[in-house]
Formats: C-alpha cells, structure tokens, sequence
C-alpha cells in the first residue's frame, strides 16, 4: 500500500499541471521533525545500524558574512570558545569543562568532539556516543544546550585563545598556497560584495586585540534559537529524546528585536573577471573558469521541480565529465588535469556556476585553454547526444539504486548529513524510496531537448569569471590579464564539428579463458575458505553481510618493490596510478567507464 501511496503521489506531482502548482516533496517520516515555541528546530532520528551509539548537533545559519568590520575572525573565534567554559561545564573539579567531560567518556576531542565555522553556517558535534548509559544523553543535550546560549566567554579564556587561533592561522597560511590565493582572490572575484572580505581565518589584528565585548555582542546577537537546530542520530529512543529536548531547550529566551539574517547577493557581471594571482608554492598554474547564475532560493527548493531540476543538473555534469576525459586521452594531455561541476559560486550561497577547473601546461598555457574551454563550447555548440544521455542516465540509475538499497544500513553520519542540509541550505528531506521513485520518473520523462535546454542556461559566455593560480617562478611566464581573458574569448568565439562517438562495445570479453579447475579446499583465515586453483592461485573467500549487493575482489602478489634495487622503487610509485589509468586489455580507461557505466563496478 505504501509503495501504491507513493506512486500515486508521483504521478499527481509530476504532471505539468500539479508542476504549475507546486506540492511540497513529502519528507521523510522517519524523522521527527520539531519546531519549539522561541524558534529552535530540531531533528531526531533513530539508527540501529550503529548499535548503542549516537551523533549529538547543534547547526546554525551563522557564519563569518555576518561579522561587522570590528568582528573580523570573530565567529571562528567564538567557536574555540564553545570549549572553553559554559553554564554548565565550567572548567573546574566540581563542575568538569565540556573537553574533560567528554574524553572521560570516550569522545575524544577532535574526532568526536569538534566544530566547523564556514562563511554561511557554523556547526557543533559530539559523535559516537555510548547512550546506552542514560545520563550521557542528557549531558550530551546540556552540552547543545550551553552551546546555544550559556557560553562564559570570560576575560581570561578569550585571552589564552587568541594566541592559539594566530597559530592557526599562521599555519595554515605557511603550508597551503591555495589559501593564500584564495583568500587574495576574493575582492577581486566579489568585488562590491559582502563576500569580498568573509573568510572565517579572520584579521590577526583583530583576533589578536579586539575589546572583549565584540565578541560577546557578536555571540548575543547571532546565537539564538531561529537560527539553530538541534540534530540527535543513533540508537536513541525517539519519544523520550524528543521530551528531552522540549524541556531542556524551550527555557533559551527569544531575542527581543533580533537582526535580520541577511544572505547577501552576488552582483552580475557584463565584462569578464579576471582575478590573477601567484605564490612561490603554488606548483602548478590551476585555471577555474566560473560561469555564474542565480541559487534557486530555499523557498522553491522543497518541490517536484526542483527535484527534477538537481537531476538534469547531475546528467549534465556526468556528461560534461566523460567529455572533459575523452579530450585528456591525447597524447601528450593537453591539461595537467580537467574536471567541471554544476554548484555554488567559490563560496556564495546565493548564485551557483558551471565551473570549469584544469591544470595549464607550463610549456602551452593557450593550448591548455584551447583543449579545456573548447571541450565545454563545443557542448554549448551542439549540445549533447542520445548516447551521451542514455549512459548518463543509467549511471544514475544505478546509483540511486545503491542508495536505495543501503538506506537501511548507513551509519549517523548519513542522516545527520540529510537533517543539515535540509535547515541550513533547505535541501528536500525526501525518503530513498521516494527519491527512488522520483528518479525513475524523471528517467523515463526527462529527453534530450530539455537537457540541452537546461545545459544552455549554465554554460554559457556571459556573467564569467576567470581565476588563475601560478606559480611565482623566474621560468614560468605568466600571461597578463587581458591575455587570459583573450584566451577564453578565442576559445569560444570558434567553431566546433559536432560531436561524433565511436561504437562502445557491450562485451568485455570478446573470447572467455580456458577454464581452470580447483585443486584443493580448506578452511582459511578469518573464517574464510581458502581454494588453490589449478593454475597455482590461492583464493580465499568469505561470505558476509555488511554491505547488500556488494562482492569485493582482491588480487596482490608477494614481494613488491623489495625484489627491486632502491633507485628503482620511485618507478614503482607509480605503477598502481598506471593500472588504473590505462584500461584493460585493449579498452582504454575511457571506453571501459562507458562500458561499466550502467553497472555497479569500482575499479581501484
């Protein structure tokens, strides 16, 4: 009856007419979902798959694009501070800090007990619980709770962080170029927009001296509770964790006059952006090209179309990719490396990109740009094929029937996953069943003409920005500005032929190997068996149940780079990428992902 439900509702859904209208994508009901009456949402799910553990967060659409220009780095900072004295976990032999609690229970800071601080959102977790213990739920609930509105934030503690957070950042900046590049790129790449100077690092000088009370005003006014969600995962009892939560968390005040929570726009641009940076430890010159258009605003994401739309949107990039793959079989590659993606704009949440990504060749940037940015206008040329389409689809297919078929046996982290991105990006919280179904749907609905009509509004040669990272070497000539954007003007003011592919063979083996026998039979390791074949090969092989409709192969040989000479062995280091990348038999590594593309196969 359930699967009769669901069905039902598809096909009332998606129809054109109910499209006009909209219904919302029905979530999933093994969640339960909650509002408390001063805004606070909370999420609970129970998983038995992690059998006497569970997943503690707290999430929040607060991030460092809300900080004033006195609170630069202040939303990273108070992150550092949520561990440093609360409420409830002072820090002291009568009342343990959050981190002693926490370790004397097994949770072990930095793995299982941690936070994110990013541009839109900042996130708190205390994972892999043992609940079997009532009292550790409730300690685990009082450590959101504090979280949310009980930090001490006292004098003494902001002082012996700021040091640790300057450390922080000094490291980061001394061994990660990109970083570097990053963070310069921006008020080129934003220029005009709150995004030009948002990275949570923060300003040292401000870290480092700014008044106690900035800190404390920027923790009053964006920590509260319709801006957070509390997300319990686990081997938890839904009813009592739920009570729990209700009478613990309804007692944080509603801020009287609170400040809008702004997501600030990204401007358009007529002319293209070139942001062109360099670093003496950036290795390679890495070029991304971004063509921008507007988010979907969270308020239309819970829908049908939306949904429909996410599917066209991961057609196109799956095809894009095997493109992109095809141009990397020459010889010699006319990119170091090449890969785009359909997403969010660098780091904005309210306009997304086609971005392109490749690695220039020091000795023919313009061919790089030629090969990679050719490739894409050759699809917004022509557009895709049948073909192309077909295998698309079947990819897809197969993976949402892998998720289908494990949606029952995946550990906290998956549902915790799904509860954050519906509060903090307004993703749909659709089941897998539903979303099987759905993608069946658009499977055998969604046609050619309207992916190439999807693919035209994204890749496109207007609103683009041009980033380019190069290394700050003496031998690498680097291209000035109006020469990049010249490069990627050329690139797509030509003509392409049209797209033709070669016939993919639907056998892997055209003739099959002599058959061999087994020899001998015995009990093996680990409670495995263990067959000698007639040719001299061992196997060894176990039946489990871990993972449904999943069959792992093994083949290794002794001895390895022992039995060769040492000014041998960084040859040797690169044998496994050469097996990987170089197909099978006469199947290049192309041909062969287009043969196995519609089966569930991991080649490693």
């Amino acid at each position: 009856m359930k699967k009769i439900l669901v069905t039902l509702f598809l096909i009332l859904a998606l129809t054109p007419a109910a499209l006009s209208a909209q219904p919302v994508v029905p979530r999933d009901s093994s969640f339960r979902i909650g509002h408390l009456k001063n805004g606070m949402t909370y999420y609970i799910r129970h998983n038995g798959r992690e059998a006497g553990i569970a997943d503690f967060y707290i999430a929040q659409r607060v991030g460092s694009i809300l900080e004033k220009p006195n609170q630069r780095g202040l939303a990273h900072f108070l992150e550092h501070m949520a561990f440093n004295g609360s409420q409830n976990f002072q820090g002291t032999p009568e009342s343990p800090g959050i981190v002693h609690w926490c370790e004397a229970h097994g949770i072990k800071f930095g793995a299982n007990l941690n936070a994110y601080t990013s541009v839109d959102e900042t996130v708190y977790h205390i994972s892999a619980v043992p609940v079997t213990h009532e009292p550790n739920i409730d300690s685990c609930l009082l450590i959101l709770h504090d979280w949310s509105h009980y930090l001490n934030l006292s004098d003494k503690e902001i002082d012996k962080e700021r040091g640790v957070i300057h450390e922080e950042w000094r490291t980061r900046r001394a061994g990660m170029a990109v970083q570097r590049l990053m963070e310069d790129a921006l008020p080129v790449i934003y220029k005009g927009s709150k995004y030009a100077d948002c990275m949570p690092i923060g300003n040292m000088n401000i870290v480092d001296h700014c008044p106690y009370k900035d800190l404390r005003d920027y923790y009053k006014e964006w920590y509260r509770p319709d801006l957070q969600a509390i997300i319990i995962v686990g081997d938890i009892d839904v009813n009592r964790t739920e009570q729990k939560i209700i009478k613990l968390f309804s007692n944080i005040p509603v801020q009287e006059n609170p400040a809008e929570r702004i997501y600030y726009p990204v401007n358009n641009n007529k002319e293209m952006i070139v942001a062109s940076l360099k670093d003496k430890e950036q290795p390679i010159m890495l070029v991304t090209l971004y063509m921008k258009h507007d988010a979907t605003p969270d308020s239309k994401k819970d829908t049908p179309q939306y949904l429909r739309d996410s599917y066209i949107d991961k057609l196109i990039s799956f095809m894009t990719s095997q493109r992109l793959n095809e141009m990397q079989d020459a010889n010699p590659k006319p990119c170091l490396s090449a890969s785009a993606r359909l997403g969010e704009f660098f780091i904005s949440r309210t306009k997304d990109a086609f971005t392109l990504s490749f690695g220039a060749r020091q000795e023919n940037i313009k061919e790089s740009f030629n090969a990679a940015i050719g490739t894409i206008e050759r699809i917004r040329q022509h557009g895709f094929t049948q073909t192309e389409l077909d295998r698309a689809k079947a990819f897809l297919k197969k993976v949402i029937e892998r998720i289908y078929n494990e949606h029952n046996d995946r550990r906290n982290s998956y549902f915790v996953k799904k509860a954050q991105e519906n509060f903090l990006n307004g993703e749909p919280l659709e089941s897998e069943e539903y979303d099987k179904h759905v993608t069946e749907q658009f499977q055998n609905e969604v046609n050619l003409n309207e992916v190439n009509q999807a693919m035209h509004k994204v890749i496109t040669d207007k609103n683009q920005v041009l980033v380019v990272y190069s290394p700050d070497k003496s031998d690498f000539k680097i291209p000035s500005n109006q020469e990049f954007k010249q490069y990627v003007l050329d690139a797509q003011k030509k003509s392409y032929p049209i797209y033709k592919e070669e016939k993919v063979s639907s056998e892997l083996m055209k003739k099959l190997p002599k058959k061999g026998r087994i020899v001998n039979e015995k009990p093996g390791i680990q409670g495995s068996i263990e067959f000698t074949l007639s040719n001299g090969v061992k196997v060894y092989y176990k039946q489990t149940s871990f993972q449904k409709d999943q069959v792992v192969m093994k083949l290794f040989g002794e001895g390895g780079t022992s039995l060769y000479p040492d000014c041998d062995v960084p040859d040797f280091s690169f044998i496994s990428t050469a097996a990987t990348k170089t197909g099978v038999d006469h199947y290049d590594q192309n041909t062969l992902d287009k043969m196995l593309s519609a089966k569930s196969v991991r080649i490693y």
